[in-house]
């Protein structure tokens, strides 16, 4: 983690999750940190909740449904052109 945020505007997304750490969470029956996005920051703070999101999809990650993050109709996510991070929210444009 290079810096904690409220919110985040990022460009070339990777989401990446550790597989492993998705099984233990299942075993044990706990929620740990096994999932973060990386990209290059292009804004973060106030102001990012004003942004456009029309060509945006919500996305998210649940380590006891999925192994990936997902759009809302499961569909994987696992590279974006951009992801706009709002709170808990998670917005994606441009899947890869």
């Amino acid at each position: 983690m290079v810096k904690h945020v409220a919110g985040a505007q990022l460009h070339n997304v990777r989401f990446i999750v550790s597989l492993a750490g998705v099984q233990r969470i299942r075993r044990q029956n706990r929620k740990q940190v096994v999932a973060w996005a990386e990209g290059d920051m292009c804004m973060h703070g106030n102001g990012l909740e004003k942004l456009p999101l029309t060509n945006f999809k919500k996305a998210r990650f649940n380590p006891y449904l999925f192994d990936s993050f997902v759009t809302e109709d499961g569909k994987p996510v696992y590279k974006a052109q951009e992801c706009i991070l709002l709170g808990k929210n998670i917005f994606v444009s441009g899947i890869r």
